[in-house]
C-alpha cells in the first residue's frame, strides 16, 4: 500500500457546499471527490509542463505519452487547447529521430540476441 499524507485547504463555504453536491451526484464521499480534483490538477500540469518540453525540443510526443500515460492524440489535442505546436519544427523533429534511432538500436539488439540462440 502507497504511504499517503494528509493536505489541509481552506475553501469558501459556497464552493464546498457545490463540491458536496456534486460529490453525492457522483456517488463519492466529498474527501475522494477533492482528491479526485487534486489528482486531475497534478497530471493536467504534467501534461502541460510536458508538452512545452516537447515544444522546446526537450523531450518526443512519444516520451511525454509514456511518462503523463497518455495518447499522442490526447497529447496533440492539449498542445492546441494551449495553442502550442509540437512536433511541426526542426529541433522537435530532430529530437522525434533520435529517439526513434535509439528505438530501433534496442530492437536490432533484442532481434540479434534472439537469432544468435
Amino acid at each position: 500500500m502507497t504511504d499517503t499524507s494528509t493536505v489541509s485547504t481552506r475553501l469558501d463555504e459556497d464552493v464546498l457546499k457545490e463540491i458536496e453536491k456534486l460529490a453525492v451526484e457522483m456517488n463519492l464521499d466529498r474527501s475522494a471527490l477533492i482528491r479526485k480534483f487534486i489528482l486531475d490538477g497534478y497530471q493536467h500540469a504534467v501534461l502541460q509542463r510536458d508538452i512545452m518540453l516537447v515544444h522546446r525540443g526537450e523531450l518526443s510526443i512519444e516520451e511525454v505519452a509514456e511518462r503523463t500515460r497518455t495518447s499522442i492524440g490526447r497529447i496533440i489535442e492539449a498542445a492546441r487547447g494551449m495553442d502550442v505546436e509540437i512536433g511541426s519544427d526542426a529541433s522537435t523533429l530532430e529530437h522525434e529521430k533520435r529517439v526513434l534511432e535509439k528505438m530501433l538500436g534496442k530492437t536490432k539488439k533484442a532481434t540479434a540476441r534472439l537469432s544468435d540462440r
